[in-house]
């Protein structure tokens, strides 16, 4: 391992060295994407990613209202995450990064703007609309979306999940919000 990195499988600190250098390839992503059209990430969405980042915890609840920037903001996070995140995973294996939403229509918005960052920012990847995935062949990694539901958060190995809009997850058979069991099925899948 090198200085200032914390070893795979652990839940070390996030460094400073580690979190510069991650930070710098967002920024200059983000760059990138403004002078292709997009809008610049604003200063207080990159304050709170700075500061997620630098605080090395796991999880990351944000309460943020409609318009508030928070699908376009975290989709260039998790393109970042899976192009330059220091997250190794086992040769054979796939690292995923799950999109998790109450029903495909909304998650597959996520993929759209995913897919918009990669073309702009000229990263090679393979769509697979079937699966619903987005595949990144250079870094062994895929975006998926997946659903709320208990089979629909296994068999995978995540670098990161997406929970999007959780407080309105529904289970049809329960009329109950399924949120506490799937992330039960959903925290093995990050292990390695």
């Amino acid at each position: 391992d090198r200085p200032g990195e914390y070893p795979p499988g652990t839940n070390g600190d996030r460094s400073p060295p580690l979190v510069s250098e991650f930070l710098a390839h967002f920024d200059e992503m983000d760059r990138a994407l403004v002078a292709f059209g997009f809008p610049a990430t604003s200063p207080w969405w990159r304050s709170r990613i700075e500061r997620f980042l630098r605080s090395g915890k796991k999880r990351w609840v944000l309460r943020v209202g409609r318009r508030g920037g928070k699908s376009s903001t975290l989709s260039r996070l998790l393109t970042a995450w899976i192009l330059w995140g220091p997250w190794t995973i086992p040769p054979g294996d796939t690292a995923m990064v799950a999109i998790v939403s109450l029903d495909r229509e909304e998650a597959d918005k996520r993929l759209v703007t995913i897919e918009a960052i990669l073309g702009a920012i000229g990263v090679k990847h393979e769509k697979k609309a079937a699966a619903k995935e987005i595949h990144i062949p250079e870094r062994n990694a895929a975006f998926a979306v997946k659903t709320c539901s208990l089979t629909g958060t296994v068999g995978f190995t995540s670098i990161a999940i997406f929970c999007d809009e959780q407080a309105k997850w529904s289970a049809k058979e329960e009329s109950a919000n399924p949120a506490a069991a799937v992330m039960a099925t959903l925290r093995p899948t990050m292990l390695t």
